[in-house]
């Protein structure tokens, strides 16, 4: 970034050439950055505002295109998706199968001995829902309701939890 900003290119023009190993190795790091917001924290909005901040400089890479075309595709949870959550799987075959929720979305209810993942199905609300159980020593999926959480229209109250997570076995 020291060598770019020394002499930095100038906006709409091609990028000199001892300038783009510079600039692809400050898109690598900054995907590599924007993959562990994904991985480790479910936060695909952070990934593609790296994303689109690394394209203004480096619009013509082909992987940092790739990479935000899946963030996108994967920002919100689609059925086709969503069906592949089973019950009885652990929260890591949950997290191989559709990513990890974000931390907020992670809900616990005390008193049912229960929590609550929540995936964003849209901007407006709605979000899928994956309820898991204590069993033994291994926490499991006990219930996969991809309508669980629906948005609330103008004037009403958040309808957040509307739905019974119902009673683990």
């Amino acid at each position: 970034a020291a060598y770019i900003n020394e002499d930095p290119p100038v906006q709409g023009e091609q990028l000199r050439p001892d300038l783009l190993p510079a600039v692809r190795m400050n898109s690598a790091e900054g995907m590599l950055v924007a993959k562990e917001y994904i991985d480790l924290g479910g936060d695909y909005r952070k990934a593609i505002d790296i994303y689109h901040q690394l394209l203004n400089l480096d619009e013509d890479n082909p992987d940092l295109k790739a990479a935000l075309a899946d963030a996108e595709a994967k920002r919100f949870m689609t059925e086709d998706r969503f069906a592949a959550v089973k019950k009885g799987m652990s929260e890591d075959e949950v997290v191989a199968a559709i990513g990890r929720p974000l931390a907020r979305n992670v809900k616990d209810y005390p008193a049912k001995k229960i929590t609550a993942w929540f995936y964003p199905k849209d901007d407006e609300g709605n979000a899928a829902g994956v309820f898991y159980q204590k069993k033994g020593d291994k926490t499991v999926v006990y219930k996969a309701d991809f309508s669980f959480v629906k948005a609330k229209a103008p004037g009403e109250e958040p309808k957040e939890g509307e739905g019974d997570p119902g009673e683990p076995e």
